[in-house]
């Protein structure tokens, strides 16, 4: 891994504390790092003891991205409890789970796999054309705390088919796939034996298909998601949005509240969906060759990945009028 999994605040009543343990060591058991701290060292009795706590508990809050609030009775009258609910609420926190401490130890520990599902991720690529895209996508998966495998990382040493059936078989158990859809992937013998591990582990899979690079048909039945061939840092943020939205609406809950997380990945795949995209846009130099006054180059366009040939002029940035989608 490029780290030792994520941090996750456990919110909890002192009162519940012999099962908040057993939470807190099943989390570390898939090697997360749960907090369910009680500062001893604060006198909540006084003013300014309180207004202490309250901004180490906010400080904390908001370098976190992972919730887990633990209810009871006694959570529901504790005022730290809920004044951690309140402001995990007002900053727009979205990775919250709760689990009900009212559950056997054996449902409480399903509840703790169920959530870690939801945190570990293996990205499937093809190092020939999806390495920048896979670079962008992890650190910024990273950045939101999410605990990325990372082959160059584990791969060093040892069997690496084995390794990488490992990752997968561990993925399909705590964790999901989401897989770069590119030409060189497609084309690949290697990533297919790949993608078709992935798919017969049983694992949570999110296919992004890069411009109209076909589909490989053992994901037909799945749904996938089109986006730039070229994508953006932009494209990159919106893809996280995505992922974190799609996993999202895993979260069982009110119906009302399912349809609104559906209609977030709906409305961010509106906006990162190649096809939907007005295609007039700068292309890409891909390759340029032969002399000031007589030369080629070749460009790429960031939607779909076609290639346009130009030569016998000045060497400048190629603007197309409209992308070569346009003029099919």
């Amino acid at each position: 891994m490029k780290k030792g999994g994520c941090w996750i605040f456990l919110s909890h009543s002192s009162q519940d504390i012999d099962k908040v343990r057993i939470i807190r060591n099943e989390f570390e058991k898939y090697s997360h790092n749960p907090l369910a701290f009680h500062l001893r060292c604060l006198n909540a009795d006084t003013p300014e003891g309180e207004l202490e706590l309250d901004n180490l508990i906010k400080r904390e809050i908001d370098s976190r991205e992972w919730f887990v609030f633990c209810d009871s009775p006694a959570a529901a009258q504790s005022k730290y409890v809920q004044m951690e609910k309140r402001y995990v609420i007002q900053t727009g926190k979205r990775k919250v789970w709760s689990i009900n401490m009212s559950l056997s130890i054996d449902g409480i520990l399903a509840k703790v796999k169920e959530i870690c599902t939801l945190i570990k991720v293996y990205i499937s690529y093809t190092k020939r054309d999806g390495l920048d895209v896979y670079n962008l996508l992890s650190d910024a998966l990273i950045k939101k705390d999410f605990d990325v495998w990372d082959s160059e990382c584990d791969l060093n040493t040892g069997n690496i088919s084995i390794q990488i059936f490992d990752a997968i078989q561990q993925t399909a158990e705590t964790g999901f796939a989401v897989v770069l859809i590119t030409d060189d992937y497609v084309h690949s013998e290697w990533c297919l034996k790949e993608l078709e591990w992935i798919v017969s582990s049983g694992a949570k899979t999110i296919p992004l298909v890069f411009g109209d690079v076909k589909v490989p048909s053992i994901l037909d039945k799945r749904e996938c998601f089109r986006i730039p061939h070229i994508p953006t840092e932009t494209d990159v943020n919106l893809i996280v949005e995505l992922i974190e939205a799609i996993l999202e609406s895993k979260i069982i809950g009110p119906i009302r509240y399912q349809a609104d997380k559906f209609n977030k990945i709906k409305e961010i795949y509106e906006i990162l969906n190649y096809e939907k995209r007005y295609h007039s846009q700068e292309a890409v130099c891909i390759h340029c060759a032969g002399a000031m006054d007589d030369y080629i180059e070749t460009y790429k366009f960031p939607c779909c990945g076609k290639v346009v040939v130009v030569g016998d002029g000045p060497i400048s940035r190629f603007r197309a009028d409209g992308c070569c989608c346009d003029n099919d």
